[in-house]
């Protein structure tokens, strides 16, 4: 799998990835204030089958336009070299934006 993509399209991969974020940020609000009695305490989830669970990562994956098996973190480190990032480079920027 060695796909070359533009910075636009890693931009738009990207954006796309943060409106998800968005998304489940606001469905967890929801469900937060759906349990007033439970305040900012933890909230209890049923459990679903992980086959349902793969499905829908699929189906977010390929909305995305995100394609290939993943890969174990001692691979995605290597590619990384290989592209030239520092180790923990793409971590360290999303902490960095945290904090913004």
């Amino acid at each position: 799998m060695d796909q070359t993509y533009t910075l636009e399209q890693l931009t738009v991969h990207l954006q796309r990835i943060e409106m998800e974020i968005v998304t489940l940020r606001q469905e967890i609000k929801t469900l937060r204030s759906q349990d007033p009695a439970n305040g900012n305490q933890e909230t209890s989830f049923n459990f679903v089958s992980k086959p349902m669970i793969q499905e829908q990562f699929r189906r977010l994956f390929q909305g995305l336009g995100i394609e290939g098996d993943p890969v174990g973190a001692e691979r995605l480190q290597a590619m990384m070299l290989a592209a030239g990032l520092e180790p923990n480079e793409l971590s360290q920027a999303i902490i960095s934006t945290r904090e913004e």
